[in-house]
């Protein structure tokens, strides 16, 4: 048995209980199965929950190369999954109908119970998305998980609100993540992504704010962990950001207009020759 849980694990496995062993085959996928993705081969190596782990010929695992894509190819991410009809947002079934459409990352946002259990739901959303007026921060968790949300006519569904742990465990190894809300509770983000052994698939966002808390706390608590800023019309933190121990891999730009300086291509350039990636939020644009 163990002292202390193993990576992975949220308890200690004091029982002696093993799970099963060297999984070979799922939904008819097998082991060193080879397969194509967005035009990359790669073999399965191993199987979590109804999901896999895939690896391309260099033993790298195919989430790990966002800049190489970007560079060949416009990165689609799917903000809270692909919603509609009776398919409410941040829930598992959009974001796997987001994969089926071709999405390379899926967005989520992040909350916590009032007890500290992280699941995904936007905040202040709760009439919009549950036709009720709660405020989920301030319910424990054993309420939350009992809510279901409604579809766009304020009906009721069979869905409820993603457990976070539940999530990265669905799409370990499957896509790219980027989390957003993420400064709201980072520590217990930040612990859960280990604990899954996927900081190399997430992608971190959060607006920066003017004491350098945010950038202080990547530096310190997460430096591994790919980091993008917010940012709104302007943007002049970029070299703060470059002289950072950050793994700073782009910016989400949020623009009204199209002549906001992050829009205009002299921006843009200089951001790719600094090997920096540009990430146009198109749901703030207005024609």
């Amino acid at each position: 048995h163990e002292a202390i849980p193993r990576k992975g694990r949220k308890t200690p496995n004091t029982l002696q209980k093993r799970n099963a062993k060297n999984t070979k085959e799922v939904r008819g996928w097998h082991l060193n199965d080879e397969i194509v993705y967005r035009g990359e081969h790669g073999w399965i190596s191993g199987f979590t929950g109804t999901s896999a782990y895939v690896q391309n010929i260099d033993g790298e695992y195919m989430i790990q190369k966002l800049k190489e894509k970007a560079k060949e190819n416009i990165i689609i991410t799917a903000h809270r999954g692909a919603a509609g009809g009776n398919i409410p947002c941040n829930t598992m079934a959009a974001y796997e109908i987001a994969l089926k459409q071709g999405a390379d990352m899926i967005e989520v946002d992040v909350s916590s119970s009032a007890d500290g259990k992280l699941f995904l739901f936007h905040p202040m959303m709760e009439l919009s998305h549950l036709n009720k007026p709660l405020l989920l921060s301030a319910l424990p968790y054993s309420i939350i998980k009992k809510l279901h949300y409604v579809n766009f006519d304020r009906a009721q569904t069979q869905f409820t609100i993603a457990d976070f742990d539940d999530f990265l465990e669905q799409f370990k190894g499957r896509c790219y993540i980027n989390i957003d809300k993420f400064w709201s509770n980072p520590e217990k983000i930040y612990e859960a992504i280990k604990r899954h052994g996927m900081t190399d698939q997430i992608l971190v966002k959060s607006k920066l704010t003017k004491d350098g808390r945010v950038l202080d706390l990547m530096e310190n608590m997460a430096p591994e962990l790919a980091f993008m800023p917010i940012v709104n019309d302007t943007y002049n933190l970029h070299e703060e950001l470059k002289g950072r121990d950050i793994k700073y891999v782009g910016v989400e730009c949020c623009f009204k207009r199209d002549t906001a300086e992050v829009a205009s291509e002299s921006f843009i350039e200089k951001m790719h020759r600094d090997n920096v990636l540009v990430w146009a939020n198109s749901i703030v644009f207005s024609h």
